[in-house]
């Protein structure tokens, strides 16, 4: 069932975060450096990455963030879905290279 996925999801992740810190992966600092140097706060406090993603696309950097997301999963989440759904056109971005990281369908 999903309500059991989910909670098996969230489950695991609440174990990997007592097991303390991980190195930081290089995707994932690209990504931090990027927000700290081009992402702006809104003042409705949502974060405008438009600067990166958007219009203008970094396709090096959405692979490794793909990447990146496709590990901090796991295979339990990964191995079992069988196709990413977003909920807006600017979600698909990140959607497509971890789509086809994991073989399904978006």
């Amino acid at each position: 069932a999903v309500e059991d996925l989910t909670f098996e999801f969230f489950e695991a992740r609440r174990e990997r975060a007592l097991a303390g810190p991980r190195p930081a992966a290089p995707g994932a600092e690209a990504f931090r450096e990027r927000l700290r140097n081009e992402a702006r706060v809104l003042t409705n406090g949502n974060v405008d990455v438009s600067a990166f993603v958007g219009s203008v696309v970094d396709v090096a950097l959405l692979d490794e963030a793909a990447a990146e997301l496709r590990r901090r999963l796991g295979p339990d989440v990964t191995d079992a879905a069988t196709k990413i759904l977003t909920t807006g056109v600017s979600g698909q971005q990140l959607a497509l290279p971890l789509a086809r990281l994991m073989s399904v369908p978006l």
